[in-house]
């Protein structure tokens, strides 16, 4: 059950780090839009 507890917690860290990069990304976007469109 350890191994499978881990690999969960491992799933979950992969999922806020992926969510945390799209949300840069779109974050990064929107900066670049608003100072091109400037």
């Amino acid at each position: 059950l350890e191994w499978q507890r881990q690999a969960a917690d491992d799933l979950v860290v992969q999922h806020i780090m992926r969510t945390q990069a799209l949300e840069a990304g779109v974050h990064d976007d929107t900066l670049e839009d608003a100072g091109s469109s400037s």
